[in-house]
């Protein structure tokens, strides 16, 4: 029932966004907005009292628009209520960290040799060919 809802109410929310955009696109502005793009001189393109029936509708349709989407939220927390995202999801096990060995440092590196070379320098790795 709650999809069939959901489903009205974003079909209304999609058509009153579109003659939203439409009604707020035609309305006089200090350029004369889309108007004069239509080859119009402004208020003569809709009519003269053309201002005050935009600002209506606009009115309404933007408070409509609201209500849908408050009325979409509901809907959609009444959804989420009855399952978590999360609760499909697959669980790592938590291990301990691995101890050191006797001798070997708590970070995992080698131990620093006792004796340097006659050089000075550490022995490098050979290179495998």
């Amino acid at each position: 029932m709650l999809a069939v809802i959901k489903f009205l109410l974003v079909m209304i929310e999609v058509v009153v966004c579109l003659l939203l955009i439409g009604a707020i696109l035609i309305q006089k502005t200090k350029g004369y907005g889309i108007g004069t793009a239509l080859g119009g001189a402004g208020e003569t393109v809709f009519g003269a009292h053309v201002g005050t029936v935009l600002t209506k509708a606009t009115v309404i349709l933007g408070i409509v628009f609201l209500v849908t989407t408050a009325f979409l939220a509901l809907v959609g927390v009444r959804q989420a209520n009855r399952r978590s995202v999360m609760e499909g999801a697959p669980v790592a096990p938590v291990t301990a960290p691995a101890m050191p060995m006797q001798g070997e440092p708590a970070g995992g590196a080698p131990a620093i040799p006792a004796t340097l070379p006659s050089d000075g320098m550490p022995a490098a790795d050979p290179v495998a060919p």
